[in-house]
Parts: structure tokens; sequence; C-alpha cells
């Protein structure tokens, strides 16, 4: 009896078998798959112990030079603290608001010991020096952390501190255990409930911690560095570029401590207080400049590359920080857009981005369902935005004028309370 051939299987009969396969499993094991190890699972992840972070900081792409090491600390660079700085100046203008739901729409809650503790964190600073610190960590590392203190009931927290590095502990069954603090040496254990972790972005090779744009400008950090350092370096030696002598002529000798004795007066006349003076020699030697001068360099093009690389990064106009890179075209109409592109850009962002970390992280804490109370943040006393309040004023005004808006719906809208009569349609 003939025997059929089996039929060839084509490529998509191949793949439907394996979509069947796969929506036959049992799709509740996923929630089990355990969290790695190895603190990874991110982009590059892999190659530690388990229980150690994955290398978070590579080498900057095309380069074999060790440009994170060459920048050192960001903050210690002029440009990256001027940005930090005008953050963190910006972040406090704004304070936080406590809403609670009503139906469809939000009203403040006007007074709450969460509201508290936000504006007064501890008895040794205030809240703007907290939320400058948490900023300026964000800023440059991606993480800020804050360290909480509870009563003496363990009902809820009664002061805030700024911790300037924390590591997230983790293991299979949990994405983040504890977090370990160090103090002077000893190793410190503290619960989740004990911190609130902010974080700019999740970084992509381990998303327990947090990740900066400002770290793929560590080569333009290091060279602005260097540019300042030569900079210095002229000025030190009013302006005048390295020389070297040699002799005029192969058949011409002159002794060690002539050619030191030499270096010495050039040095003596013409750096320092002797900038400008006449300086000579009987010397069968030539005299003759070594390396660039600043012109030639185009230090100033240099820099002005550096500054904005930097301030992209940290998303900061340089007009906003008066750089030369941003003064070329500025005037005091552009200068305040400058200023409304920095708040609506880069402060808004990072406070709703803080205000869902409140309040997944902080709500709780205070028995406040995330569900039904939020975080938000009061732009009315903000000069540069003034001209967009009035704008948001008088667009509710006229809402509230037709069938759109009750006076109370618009006043929630400006973190206001609702007043009597409030509620009925104009």
């Amino acid at each position: 009896m003939h025997q059929a051939h089996p039929q060839p299987v084509t490529l998509w009969q191949a793949t439907k078998a394996v979509v069947k396969q796969l929506l036959n499993t049992d799709v509740h094991a996923l929630k089990s798959v355990p969290f790695s190890a190895y603190g990874g699972a991110g982009w590059g992840s892999g190659g530690d112990a388990p229980g150690r972070f994955s290398t978070l900081y590579a080498a900057q792409p095309g380069a074999a030079y060790d440009y994170r090491t060459a920048a050192g600390n960001p903050l210690d660079n002029g440009v990256v603290a001027a940005c930090v700085d005008a953050i963190a100046q910006a972040v406090a203008d704004a304070p936080p608001v406590l809403q609670q739901r009503d139906g469809d729409a939000w009203q403040p809650v006007p007074t709450h010991p969460l509201l508290d503790l936000l504006r007064l964190p501890n008895g040794f600073y205030g809240s703007s020096h907290l939320w400058a610190a948490t900023v300026a960590g964000e800023c440059v590392t991606g993480n800020g952390f804050w360290r909480l203190v509870w009563d003496d009931t363990h009902s809820q927290p009664v002061e805030i501190w700024w911790e300037p590095s924390l590591t997230p502990r983790f293991d299979a069954g949990n994405f983040i255990t504890d977090y370990l603090l160090r103090v002077d040496g000893k190793a410190y254990s503290l619960q989740r409930g004990e911190v609130v972790h902010f974080r700019h972005a999740l970084h992509p090779r381990n998303p327990r911690l947090g990740w900066t744009p400002l770290d793929t400008a560590m080569r333009q950090i290091a060279g602005d560095n260097s540019a300042a350092t030569y900079h210095g370096a002229l000025l030190r030696n009013s302006a005048v570029a390295s020389l070297m002598v040699s002799l005029k002529e192969a058949n011409t000798s002159i002794t060690p401590d002539q050619i030191s004795q030499l270096m010495q007066n050039l040095e003596r006349k013409v750096t320092g207080e002797g900038a400008g003076r006449i300086a000579g020699s009987n010397l069968p030697v030539e005299i003759s400049k070594l390396g660039y001068s600043p012109e030639e360099l185009a230090l100033d093009k240099l820099v002005n590359y550096y500054e904005a690389r930097i301030c992209a990064a940290l998303r900061v106009p340089p007009m906003v920080l008066g750089l030369v890179g941003g003064n070329e075209h500025r005037t005091y109409s552009n200068y305040g857009e400058a200023i409304r592109d920095f708040w609506q850009r880069t402060i808004k962002p990072i406070q709703n981005r803080h205000a869902a970390e409140l309040g997944a992280q902080l709500l709780p804490l205070f028995q406040l369902d995330p569900a039904e109370y939020r975080i938000v943040w009061d732009y009315s006393q903000v000069a540069a935005l003034q001209e967009d309040e009035q704008e948001l004023y008088t667009r509710l005004e006229n809402a509230c004028s037709g069938p759109f808006l009750t006076p109370d719906e618009a006043r929630a809208r400006l973190h206001l309370a609702p007043v009597s009569g409030g509620n009925v349609m104009r």
C-alpha cells in the first residue's frame, strides 16, 4: 500500500502552532516569574554575582578614554551647578496642594498632617532645601532619597530627611526588600515604608535605580573642566602661551645653568605682575611658541558647545542661565519665552513625576487612598507663569458665563474651595 508523504510545514503554520501552544499554557504562571537576582534584566544586564548590581555605567560610546573619571563630581562643574541650582530654585516656587476626589472633580484639602510635613520636613531645614537636595540628586545620579521618621505609635511619618545615597536590596521574590543606609562605616536597614525613592527615569540596566541624561554628557563635562583649567592657567601666566627655548645653531653650546637662569628670568619678567615688560637675552637661543593660542583653538566655540550639550541634558535653556551661548540672541521678549519654556518643559514634568511618586509611596502611609487623593502644585504665585495663569482665569471666567462650568468647578481647577451657591450653572 502506498504511504503518503507528509506535507511540508510552512513557516506560517509553524508559527501558528507555537502561538497556539503558548496560548494554551497557564498565563498565571507569568505572575510568579522571579525578579532577577543579578540586579538587571535590562539593557546590557548580567555578568554580576547574584544580589549585586550589574555594571550601570559603561564607557562613553566611541571612546576608550575614561571621561567619567575625568569629569569627576558633576556638581563641581560650573555649568552643571548652575543648571541644578536653577531647577532647584524654581521647584521651590510652587507649593504642594492636597486634593480629594469629588465625583468627576477634585477639591482642595485645606489642612492635613501630610501638608504640614511637606512644608516643614524636620526641625533643621525647610521644604525648599529638601526639594533642592532631592532635585540635585535626581539630576546628577538619577536618584533622590527621603528617609522617613515615624512617631512613637508608628501611625504616620513625622519627619523627612534627605539622604545622599541609599542602596536598594532585593531578592528573587521582591523587586526591593529594603534599603541600605551607611553612616560612618556602619550599615542600617531601612524598610520600604521608611523611604521615598524618586527617580528621574528607570535605569535601563537596573530599574530599581534611577537614570539621568547627564550620564551621557561626561565628555562635555570633562571638556568644560579642561577648558576652565586652561583659561585659568593662561590668566595666571598673564595670557602668555607656553614657550620653548632652543639653540639657534647646532654647533653652539650653553650650560644647563644658563638655560635654567634664562627660563627663570623670562618667567619672572613676562608673567604675573611682569606682564607687558620687555625681556631680552644675550644667549644664542631661539624662543618659540609651543602649542596653540585660545584663538587658534577656537576655544570660545568649544566652550559654547560644551555648555549647550550639558544644558540640553538637563533641559535648561542656556539663556536662562545667562551663558554666552544663550545670550547671542537674547532679548527681553525671548528671554521671557525661555523662562516660560523652562517651566513648561522642565519644571512641570519634574513636579508631575514628584506628585506621582508621592501618591504611590507617601500618601498610603497617611492612610490616604491614591485613587481618592492626589498631590498637585500651585502655580498661581509663579511669576514666570502669570501670563499663562491670567489666560486660564479668563478662560474659566468665560466658561462660567455660559452652560459649561459652575463657579465651584472653575474654582476647583484653581485649587480653590467651593463657595455658597457655587454649584449652580449660570
